[in-house]
């Protein structure tokens, strides 16, 4: 299959065939009917998280590009140029920031609504899987874990105020943090919580091994 390819506010994106499968696969709980509205909230949510950091990048003098893949999506720049630190924090925080704007559309949508609207099935089951994926799905993407955002703005504030070259603490950082939240996950019983963060918690390490070892290299 091929990817589903358009522009939106100039900005070119691609959206693999994999995201919908495994939109699918994340909602194959509810009824068959609701699907539907679990992979159109899945694909606005991450997409407006996307643009969130294609504009902010635009703003700094990016081209960017969005590409929706298996496991969410990825903002980037054919051409990548060099900005303070602060403005890459900016960057990383845009999407999230996004997304919860989104989310707070649709929780004063949820306030102002006629009762007997929300209580609609339809309704109710849209404005309750935009609340998840924006609010939920955010504030994960926020833990100082790579490579999401807020791993990327803890990267981003060790380069800049560890006093030593330290390249190998935040992979450190990241692969830690992954651990506890994958024990978390298995704890509360959420196999997609403890796969994803215990995925990002071995891939962590891998790269704190790789950077320790050329560490050792170099000494």
């Amino acid at each position: 299959m091929r990817s589903l390819e358009f522009k939106l506010l100039g900005i070119p994106i691609a959206v693999d065939p994999w995201f919908w499968a495994i939109a699918v696969l994340l909602g194959a709980q509810l009824t068959p009917a609701l699907i539907p509205i679990w992979i159109l909230s899945v694909f606005v949510g991450v997409l407006v998280h996307e643009l969130g950091h294609a504009l902010a990048g635009r703003y700094y003098g990016l081209a960017p590009a969005i590409r929706l893949y298996a496991l969410g999506g990825v903002t980037t720049w054919p051409v990548r140029k060099r900005l303070p630190t602060w403005n890459n924090v900016a960057l990383s925080l845009a999407g999230p920031m996004a997304g919860f704007a989104l989310g707070i559309v649709l929780w004063l949508l949820l306030q102002l609504m006629p009762l007997e609207v929300v209580r609609t099935r339809w309704v109710n089951a849209a404005l309750s899987f935009g609340l998840f994926v924006n609010f939920g799905w955010g504030a994960l993407n926020l833990l100082p874990v790579l490579p999401l955002d807020g791993g990327n703005v803890m990267r981003e504030l060790v380069y800049r105020y560890v006093l030593r070259p330290a390249p190998e603490l935040p992979p450190r950082i990241s692969m830690i943090a992954a651990g506890v939240m994958a024990l978390l996950g298995l704890a509360s019983g959420s196999l997609v919580l403890a796969g994803l963060f215990g995925w990002l918690a071995y891939a962590n390490y891998q790269d704190y091994e790789r950077v320790r070892i050329q560490g050792m290299r170099w000494r």
